[in-house]
């Protein structure tokens, strides 16, 4: 007996340790499932589905393909398939459109196009989504349409490739052309004239170069009354005024100062003006006469009349102000 009630100890103990450890067991299995992602219960994942608009086309005719994937919970992100990479050696990706969302859907058209004839098949196109940190994927149907090729009737007969037809030369045909041509001429040599030569005699207008034994001043100041003699402002010809009188400036500078007016630009110009320690006043006044030309020559300026008549007698002033003493006589 005793022996009997030492054994029923030790499986009570045997039991009791066994369903402890089961326990246990149980515990860490539910502890484990919480940290892992799985889905709430209730949740649904979203569906996929591709739909043609039809099931038959002509070879070489555009595909329309819309991809549909619905019930997508607020906290699932989708992501499309990328259409290029799915493409097939039979099917030619075409264009994909822009993805209409809406609250719990997506949509996206995609225009395919296939060159080969027959029954073809749609390739599977694979979606992911996330949902509580874990990814899924989604996989569409494959979808079966047909290609009709091009209808050859055999019935009809072959003809032979017919000789180069030979069209008569007709001038009344092409006479048109000809006198088209003579007006479009006449008119293009109008236009050199009026637009060319013109300009080139009104540029003609040069300077008279200074002759020798006549003082530079002298010969500066007869050009400014003869090219205000012109009424050049008058007849609307700003450019040529001003280029006559920096012309007649640029010449009486360098004959008379020895600097290269000609070749310089005004800043040069008066750079080296300002090293000869010229009067600060007539630099001045040159400066602004110099820059007013370059407005008028290069930004096609309009200046104002009684501006080009002062820049005028400023042009006078700068002369008569600059020129220079006679020798002295030597004294014996």
């Amino acid at each position: 007996m005793k022996g009997f009630c030492f054994d029923g100890r030790f499986m009570k103990l045997h039991l009791i340790k066994s369903v402890g450890l089961l326990f246990l067991c149980l515990l860490q299995f539910t502890a484990y499932a919480q940290k892992g992602a799985t889905p709430k219960a209730g949740y649904h994942a979203p569906t996929v589905a591709v739909k043609l608009d039809t099931t038959s086309y002509q070879i070489g005719s555009p595909i329309q393909m819309d991809l549909y994937v619905n019930e997508i919970n607020e906290d699932t992100k989708v992501l499309l398939p990328d259409f290029q990479s799915d493409s097939t050696a039979s099917i030619d990706l075409v264009s994909v459109g822009p993805i209409d969302s809406a609250a719990n859907s997506l949509h996206q058209r995609v225009t395919l196009m296939a060159f080969d004839s027959g029954a073809l098949k749609l390739p599977v196109f694979k979606l992911l989504y996330w949902h509580q940190n874990q990814t899924d994927s989604l996989f569409t149907a494959p979808v079966s349409f047909y290609v009709k090729g091009i209808s050859i009737d055999t019935m009809k007969l072959f003809h032979y490739i017919k000789k180069p037809m030979v069209i008569p030369f007709l001038w009344r045909e092409y006479l048109w052309i000809y006198v088209l041509g003579g007006i479009l001429l006449l008119v293009m040599l109008f236009l050199i004239y009026w637009f060319v030569i013109r300009k080139q005699k009104k540029a003609n207008i040069t300077l008279a170069m200074p002759t020798p034994g006549v003082p530079t001043h002298e010969w500066a100041l007869k050009e400014l009354k003869r090219l205000a003699a012109e009424q050049l402002p008058n007849q609307q010809q700003y450019k040529l005024f001003y280029t006559r009188l920096t012309d007649i400036l640029r010449v009486y500078i360098e004959r008379q100062f020895e600097v290269a007016a000609m070749e310089s630009t005004t800043i040069e110009l008066i750079t080296a003006l300002n090293r000869k320690r010229f009067d600060k006043t007539a630099i001045q006044s040159l400066e602004t006469i110099l820059l007013a030309a370059d407005l008028v020559k290069f930004a096609k300026g309009q200046p104002a009349l009684n501006e080009m008549e002062q820049h005028l007698q400023a042009a006078e002033h700068f002369i008569l102000n600059t020129i220079p003493p006679p020798p002295k006589a030597s004294v014996k």
